[in-house]
């Protein structure tokens, strides 16, 4: 019985990242609450789709016994971030600026109901975040994001110099390959307690879908360092930690630029070392030191991972 259950599981599985590839604007936090759901470890998630991808996700509803339905109220774009995030405010259906919609999926036609409820009466996103499950001091930080904020900003700010983070609380690493543990919401730090807790139990929800691959990809990928250099974020692939010293190949760099585009002739690409100490930073390339600024929120500063 076990067995035919692990199958099941793993056709659920292969179906979904299915429709994130005929789906693009799907991510795979999507990916991991659908599992959620199937597993009834989430009540219900959120989507916000155009009628063209709600297509296709009513198709794998139908084809999975999954109950769906969408709000009477349309989203319209209101901050596109330059790392592809889209916030949305909600408008009158027939409005033009409507570009999306939310949908809601979940196992029981009562639940999806009763959070279309809550999406059609534009309730606070303190209700969404206690619906959606998730931690309340990622919920609270997230007040800042409703004022204007720009997540990275917000998410580097609340973390302090000395912090060190957590695979399971990277929200950084998605956006170099779509590697995450997380479902979509915005962590408040990287050394987030309960954000690291959401994150090892998605991770147990893959191991019990049998997703392998995806498991593999993403523990080397979120554990990779990143430098937040210039307005970009570098992640370090294949990079080697000695103390306080990490060496890489700046041609396996990871760049995504967040704040500014990253210069070709920036001083990184001589680098072939980054050094912390004493709130420090310095890129060191042909046994030479190629710049020495101070240790910022923002800026020259590395951010590491760990897997345990």
């Amino acid at each position: 019985m076990s067995v035919k259950k692990t199958r099941q599981h793993c056709e659920f599985a292969d179906g979904a990242l299915e429709l994130l590839r005929t789906c693009p604007a799907l991510t795979r936090h999507n990916f991991l609450e659908l599992l959620a759901v199937v597993l009834g470890e989430k009540r219900v998630m959120r989507l916000i789709l155009t009628a063209e991808t709600y297509r296709c996700v009513q198709r794998f509803c139908i084809q999975n016994n999954l109950a769906q339905d969408h709000s009477v109220r349309k989203q319209a774009p209101s901050v596109r971030s330059a790392t592809g995030d889209t916030f949305t405010v909600s408008v009158e259906w027939d409005d033009p600026r409507g570009e999306y919609f939310a949908v809601v999926i979940g196992r029981s036609r009562y639940d999806v109901q009763r959070a279309l409820e809550l999406e059609n009466s534009d309730a606070s996103f303190q209700a969404f975040g206690e619906l959606y499950q998730i931690p309340r001091c990622c919920v609270e930080a997230y007040e800042d994001l409703e004022q204007g904020g720009e997540w990275i900003s917000t998410y580097l700010r609340r973390s302090s110099r000395e912090s060190h983070g957590s695979i399971y609380s990277n929200r950084l690493g998605v956006l170099f390959d779509g590697s995450t543990f997380l479902p979509d919401f915005f962590p408040c730090r990287i050394d987030c307690r309960y954000a690291e807790d959401l994150g090892r139990r998605y991770e147990s929800l893959l191991i019990r879908f049998g997703a392998d691959a995806y498991l593999k990809q993403a523990r080397t990928s979120l554990s990779a360092p990143i430098i937040v250099h210039s307005g970009s974020l570098l992640q370090l692939c294949e990079s080697r930690q000695n103390g306080s010293l990490l060496e890489f190949d700046s041609d396996k760099v990871r760049v995504v630029c967040w704040n500014s585009s990253l210069p070709a002739d920036n001083i990184f690409r001589q680098a072939s070392a980054v050094l912390t100490s004493e709130q420090r930073f310095r890129f060191l390339g042909n046994d030479r030191v190629l710049i020495d600024m101070p240790v910022e929120l923002l800026d020259n500063r590395v951010l590491t991972f760990r897997e345990n």
